[in-house]
């Protein structure tokens, strides 16, 4: 079948400092750069501008039609210390399979790690990456874990980089984003079946009328989460559809603060719906204390399920509760609202009070306690989330 030479092999290089400035080509295979770093502060890794990377899949042809196609491979570049450049090209694509019906043939993946506190990953405006294939579900995939993001200039936005790479080389499988110390601002579309982004100690933003498009066949997947305040901007939209296909589920999307709020501007828009009402599912996860504002969750939401998870921790010392139990009471539907507005001007005894009743959501934490000593059990419920759908 005419295969190429030396097809799934794998190249690995361990040194301080590995500079790739030429081409390295692994056809379907797998090249891995482990640098330890050398304490100098220059780039423990780098993929240089004009360099060529290579795993990219293969195709072979008999009386000039395509007979097999082989996939991509993985590229993968860890520097222990120090950061990474990328510089160069990455492909790990695909070549066209012409008539050939083989199913499955997937392209590659690529994994830059460089997580230390004198790290970081930095995107140069010439770098590229190559992810083609038959199928946005067969495309190639980039998982990214990074102390910081940054570009070639400290005003460019390295996520909003990425993301136009991504679109320019057919990425459209996987896509996961980490910063371990500094907010991210994502200000272009991002398109791709799983998108994973995480500002780990900062806030993370999808700017206004920023699309994150995670539409497939069997719904997609989107998971945001911030250290601080997830801010969803008026206009951007986060869709998690599954196609037009009889029995797809639906999507699930996923948007999570770990000590800060999650804000839903009015005007933006979030979608995961499958072919009927009851697919798909919509999470906000955030401390207990900082879901009680319902006020901030304005985004209009389409799926089957719409729901607020109350996060809360617990130290236990000495004296306390040995055993407490959190469980969360979830309502959805038609539900009824019921506000203090102020109290009664010829009676200050009686309070005026305002119902509303319509279709959203009403999450409630049921805490019980028992206490160690006298085995008595108290119970509390306590509001976490209240909100209309939009």
């Amino acid at each position: 079948l005419n295969d190429v030479v030396g097809s799934g092999a794998k190249l690995t290089v361990d040194a301080l400092r590995v500079i790739q400035s030429g081409t390295v080509e692994l056809a379907s295979g797998h090249i891995e750069f482990n640098a330890k770093g050398d304490g100098s502060g220059l780039a423990s890794v780098v993929f240089d501008e004009g360099s060529k990377t290579s795993v990219a899949g293969w195709q072979s042809k008999q009386n000039g039609q395509v007979v097999a196609v082989a996939p991509g491979g993985l590229i993968t570049a860890k520097a222990e210390s120090g950061a990474i450049e990328w510089l160069g090209e990455l492909d790990a694509h695909v070549p066209d399979t012409g008539k050939l019906t083989q199913v499955g043939v997937a392209a590659g993946q690529v994994v830059l790690s460089t997580p230390a506190t004198d790290g970081g990953l930095k995107v140069g405006s010439n770098a590229s990456i190559k992810g083609q294939a038959a199928t946005d579900a067969l495309s190639g995939s980039l998982a990214v874990d990074a102390f910081v993001l940054r570009g070639e200039t400290d005003t460019d936005n390295a996520l909003g980089m990425i993301a136009d790479k991504l679109r320019d080389g057919g990425v459209f499988r996987e896509v996961a984003i980490r910063d371990r110390s500094d907010d991210l601002v994502l200000n272009k579309n991002l398109k791709a079946d799983r998108v994973v982004l995480s500002a780990d100690a900062g806030d993370l933003t999808v700017a206004a009328n920023v699309v994150i498009d995670a539409t497939a066949e069997r719904g997609g997947f989107v998971k945001l989460a911030a250290g601080k305040d997830l801010i969803l901007k008026s206009g951007a939209v986060i869709q998690a559809d599954s196609d037009a296909q009889s029995g797809a589920n639906g999507g699930d999307v996923l948007l999570s603060s770990t000590n800060g709020r999650v804000r839903l501007e009015s005007g933006s828009t979030i979608s995961a719906k499958g072919d009927d009402a009851q697919d798909g599912r919509v999470v906000v996860r955030a401390k207990a204390e900082n879901l009680q504002d319902g006020g901030l969750l304005q985004a209009k939401v389409t799926a089957g399920q719409y729901q607020a998870e109350a996060v809360q921790a617990y130290d236990m010392v000495a004296g306390d509760a040995a055993f407490m139990q959190t469980s969360k009471v979830e309502s959805t539907g038609k539900i009824t609202k019921v506000e203090i507005v102020g109290k009664d001007p010829k009676n200050a005894k009686n309070l005026i009070v305002r119902t509303s009743t319509g279709d959203g959501v009403k999450t409630e934490r049921k805490v019980i306690k028992v206490d160690p000593v006298t085995g008595l059990k108290t119970e509390s419920v306590e509001l976490v989330f209240f909100g209309f759908k939009a």
